[in-house]
């Protein structure tokens, strides 16, 4: 069909021909030459008197075919005023499901229509020049009560096109009210909104399947939603203002049964036998002070100033919810050193600031414009993280951000003067736990998740996020110093592990064990270790390339000297070094009777880690000869993890192997990191401030500008290099 037989079909007189033609109009408008055609062939006028007087199916058919032209840009000078009347009518009414979806789906395309895309103004029938966007239909929703009411009926429609017209439809008010509004209107509105759960509504809509049909219009909902937290933040605190001075009027009134001044009367009064009384004494001042409830001074309105209206409303709104807590804190305090109490009221603008910033709601923007921009980068990103439920929660996150500073303010002991400290650790715990959260995370398992955090643990992160920042400020210099540091820390516990080796120790043995065997076959070997042998020390030669050892009947005191050792170990003969951790018996019996044992005897076992060395004990250490099979050289028992780690790894690090205990691992990480930080800190002698007659020369030459201290010594000294 061409565009001249639909516009002979809309103006027939039958009207199941209008209704075929007006189906037909529907499927074909959607090509912009095809509506552009139907123009031309004056086509607009029909439609829209079927848009006016028709019912049923038939109506469903002509508003989808005036919005598709519409769609395009196209035929809104021929449309009237009666049809915006029209379309909020049967939105009020309730038809159809069909007919409901393309009547919202036109009053959208009213309200989302703006000046600078257009040339032209929306025409009336009766000759009143009421211009495009919310303006055009504030006449008509004004004689409307209940629209409001049916609009956030239709976000829990079943049909997601319905759903998304109708909060579409409501962001445009909220963008209109934001931007036209002033503090008083914009109040109304506000709670108007919240008395009909628009909030918790669109919050379940978030959180559902089909957030991904409706994805646009609730990310234009989320983001209008910092622009009112941006508007709330612009508008400051003014004393004069009735509802400002009522908002601090109800802070002020909650804390008053927790006078401090009556507090501290009472248990004085208690203290000395007396019975408390209702009202302090006369000349006992009883107004709580601002200071009192965690202001700077004694005028909060210096303290609102950065976030005006909306730390205003965060404060009151807590004050009033948590009053029991706010109570209980501010009686604790009584008792507390000055400098010891955490202010109440700062903690509650800090944890305003703190979600302000973490959902970036200074970046957001009323102006359609950029708004369809950052839509378009919300809508390319992961939308199960573009999507921000937890900001409709603000309440809720603020009151658990409230008491998790706290809850760390006690764990760290902190005073007053470090209160910044304690603001950082929460944010991070923030960024943590909300800044990670998708769009299935409830407010209360982000409070759970905030409760089980310890203090350690947020320092832990604080310094992985040091450590971060560090490397991106350095880029490869800082990895390059990384791997240095890592070498040197290693090559110094190679140096401390031998070293351990070279002092020696003893190790606890078995009788009958394979060292026995192992002692009277070594290079030089004396005699035999006998079965009353128990204890058997060990040590690295100087020259580092024997490794002697004797058993003896009992430990010393003293080192043994190597020359009464008679057995050694060549170390080029050593090829490995197994160690593994046993259950020995402090006990010799044996018998039958020790599997009974009850639960004191248990003390009598004791793990003790067990090294083996592997390797050739050869004739030719002397002299030449053919090395033989590889076979276990010598066995250390350690009764200590410690002495364990250090002959471990000293072995393996003789032999040029890696270390792999933790207590050799930790160790090189600690002496990395404390190397890492001096380097940071770039500590040097030359750092120290010289001055000469003023002015420091190229090398820095100069006089001390402040005198070192050299305690106990007096006059001029030098090392003793040992040199003749």
């Amino acid at each position: 069909m061409d565009a001249a037989s639909i516009v002979r079909g809309l103006r027939g007189d039958n009207e199941s021909s209008r209704k075929l033609a007006a189906f037909h109009l529907q499927t074909m408008v959607s090509d912009g030459d095809f509506a552009d055609a139907f123009i031309q062939e004056n086509g607009m006028p029909a439609l829209c008197g079927m848009v006016v007087h028709e019912q049923g199916n038939t109506l469903a058919y002509a508003l989808g075919s005036l919005n598709g032209i519409l769609e395009h840009g196209l035929g809104w000078d021929e449309v009237g005023l009666d049809i915006a009347e029209r379309a909020v009518d049967l939105v009020v009414s309730r038809p159809v499901i069909n007919v409901l979806r393309n009547a919202f789906r036109f009053l959208v395309l009213i309200v989302t229509r703006y000046d600078d895309e257009t040339e032209f103004q929306l025409a009336s029938s009766r000759d009143s020049d009421i211009g495009p966007n919310l303006d055009t239909l504030t006449p008509i929703l004004k004689e409307q009560d209940t629209f409001l009411n049916v609009l956030v009926e239709r976000l829990t429609s079943a049909d997601h096109a319905l759903c998304a017209n109708a909060l579409q439809f409501l962001n445009a008010l909220i963008r209109d009210g934001v931007m036209a509004f002033n503090e008083i209107q914009l109040m109304r509105f506000l709670s108007h909104l919240q008395a009909l759960d628009v909030f918790g509504t669109v919050e379940g809509l978030m959180r559902s399947d089909i957030v991904s049909d409706i994805a646009a219009p609730i990310l234009d909902f989320q983001n209008l939603t910092k622009v009112m937290l941006r508007r709330w933040r612009s508008i400051p605190v003014d004393i004069t203002n009735p509802a400002h001075e009522e908002a601090l009027e109800k802070v002020h009134s909650c804390a008053e049964p927790a006078l401090p001044q009556e507090a501290t009367n009472s248990r004085d009064l208690e203290r000395e036998g007396s019975p408390p009384i209702d009202e302090p004494p006369l000349d006992m001042p009883t107004e709580v002070t601002w200071r009192s409830l965690g202001f700077a001074g004694e005028d909060p309105v210096l303290d609102m100033d950065e976030l005006g209206v909306l730390g205003l409303m965060d404060l009151t709104d807590f004050f009033n919810k948590d009053s029991d807590f706010v109570r209980k804190t501010l009686l604790e305090q009584t008792v507390m050193p000055i400098d010891r109490r955490c202010p109440v009221a700062r903690v509650c603008l800090t944890a305003t600031s703190i979600i302000y910033e973490q959902f970036r709601a200074a970046s957001s923007s009323a102006d359609p414009r950029t708004s369809r921009a950052l839509l378009h980068e919300q809508l390319a990103a992961d939308i199960d993280f573009a999507v921000q439920p937890l900001l409709l929660c603000r309440d809720k996150l603020h009151s658990s951000i409230v008491h998790a500073f706290f809850r760390l303010w006690e764990a760290a002991g902190t005073q007053t003067h470090e209160y910044d400290k304690i603001e950082q650790l929460v944010r991070l715990l923030v960024a943590k736990h909300i800044g990670s959260a998708t769009r299935h995370t409830t407010a209360q398992e982000v409070e759970d998740a905030m409760n089980r955090v310890t203090l350690a643990e947020v320092r832990k992160w604080q310094t992985e996020e040091l450590n971060k920042l560090q490397d991106r400020a350095w880029g490869t210099d800082l990895s390059r110093l990384r791997d240095r540091l890592h070498e040197e820390s290693i090559q110094f516990m190679q140096e401390q592990r031998i070293r351990c080796l070279l002092e020696g120790a003893w190790f606890s043995t078995e009788s009958s064990s394979p060292n026995d065997a192992v002692d009277s076959t070594s290079v030089n070997s004396g005699s035999a270790g006998t079965a009353s042998s128990r204890w058997r020390y060990a040590r690295l030669s100087p020259n580092r390339r024997y490794l002697h050892h004797a058993t003896y009947p009992n430990r010393s005191n003293d080192r043994p000297s190597i020359a009464n050792m008679a057995q050694k170990i060549d170390v080029n003969h050593i090829s490995s070094v197994v160690s593994n951790v046993t259950k020995s018996s402090r006990n010799n019996d044996r018998g039958d009777a020790a599997k009974h044992r009850n639960a004191l005897e248990k003390e009598e076992y004791a793990t003790s880690t067990r090294l083996v060395i592997h390797g050739s004990a050869s004739r030719g250490v002397h002299g030449g000869g053919n090395e033989e099979e590889e076979q276990v050289l010598l066995e250390l028992i350690c009764g200590e993890s410690a002495l364990a780690s250090e002959w471990l790894d000293g072995l393996l690090m003789l032999l040029d192997q890696q270390p792999i205990t933790a207590d050799t691992e930790r160790l090189i990480s600690m002496i990395e990191n404390w190397s890492l930080k001096v380097r940071l800190l770039n500590l040097q002698w030359e750092d120290a401030q010289r001055q000469g007659n003023g002015v420091m020369d190229e090398k820095g030459h100069g006089e001390w500008s402040r005198s070192i201290p050299r305690p106990e010594v007096e006059g001029e000294y030098w090392y003793d290099m040992g040199e003749d």
